[in-house]
């Protein structure tokens, strides 16, 4: 009998730390999702602010009082940002085709993860609560639950005594 619940408790910690690890790896595509989202808009911005200089580079150029040279500059770099945009975007398909299958869910359904990424910042200097964690107590059960299997081998050593009587005439 403790053989038995030493091995079902060590059940639910393993399905507990397959949650974890699951989480973890949604949680992993989720921010990998968002910080392309902000490398996108970057992108655009960058994109916008090279057209203009672009622009403004080649309106000098046809005053001749600067170099088309730089005009073309300024649209090679845009493109390339085009470029650099398509790529995000393919990322961007490669995660969600990721994270589908990790929520279950149909190719057909459309993924997105909203909000912000929260600034970096240092880590505090506490140490993590290692015992909570559903892996660790996973592997401690699967220690007691190994205990238990041992205590029971040992008491199966022997065979039980008995005692009789017998008797003739």
């Amino acid at each position: 009998k403790a053989v038995s619940q030493a091995e079902l408790l060590t059940a639910e910690a393993e399905v507990r730390a397959a949650e974890l690890k699951l989480a973890t790896a949604v949680r992993t595509v989720g921010v990998k999702l968002l910080s392309l989202h902000g490398s996108k808009a970057l992108k655009e911005r960058q994109i916008a602010n090279s057209k203009e200089l672009a622009a403004s580079a080649a309106k000098i150029a046809a005053l001749a009082e600067g170099s088309g040279l730089e005009a073309s500059q300024f649209e090679l770099e845009s493109q390339q940002l085009s470029l650099d945009l398509l790529q995000l975007d393919a990322d961007r398909a490669t995660l969600v085709g990721e994270v589908r299958p990790l929520l279950g869910l149909p190719a057909a359904e459309s993924v997105e993860f909203t909000g912000e990424l929260p600034e970096v910042g240092v880590p505090s200097s506490a140490m993590p609560d290692v015992a909570a964690r559903a892996d660790y107590q996973a592997a401690q059960a699967r220690i007691e639950a190994a205990r238990q299997a041992l205590a029971l081998a040992k008491a199966n050593k022997w065979e039980d005594a008995g005692i009789g009587f017998g008797a003739e005439v």
